[in-house]
C-alpha cells in the first residue's frame, strides 16, 4: 500500500472538491426538473415553498388626529402632530380592546 504525503493528499483534495462540483452543477438540473414536474403534478405553487416573510407584520394604528385623519402605528418615529403632547389622548379604542376591559372589571 501506497503512502501520500500531506501535499498529495491536499491535492487530490483539492482535485476532488472540483469533481464534486461540476457533478453537482450537473446534477442540479436535473434535480430542479424533477421538483417543477412535481409542481404541476400537485399544482403547488411557488410561494407555498417559500419561508415566511421576514420583517414585521402590518400593524394596526393605535393612533389618530382628530384634526387631519393621520394615524400612527406606535412603531417608527414620533409623528409631529403627537410632539409635546399626551400620547393617550389620541389612541384609538379598538372594540376588542374595550371587551377585554369590560371583562376585566366584572
Amino acid at each position: 500500500m501506497e503512502k501520500n504525503t500531506y501535499t498529495e493528499l491536499v491535492k487530490q483534495l483539492a482535485e476532488l472538491d472540483k469533481e464534486i462540483e461540476r457533478v453537482r452543477c450537473v446534477e442540479r438540473s436535473s434535480v430542479i426538473a424533477a421538483i417543477r414536474a412535481q409542481m404541476r403534478e400537485y399544482g403547488i405553487k411557488p410561494s407555498e415553498l417559500v419561508g415566511r416573510k421576514r420583517g414585521r407584520s402590518p400593524a394596526p394604528p393605535r393612533y389618530l388626529n382628530p384634526e387631519t385623519g393621520q394615524t400612527w402605528t406606535g412603531r417608527g418615529p414620533r409623528p409631529h402632530w403627537l410632539h409635546g403632547r399626551n400620547s393617550k389622548e389620541f389612541m384609538i379604542v379598538h372594540p376588542e380592546s374595550q371587551r377585554s376591559d369590560a371583562e376585566d372589571t366584572e
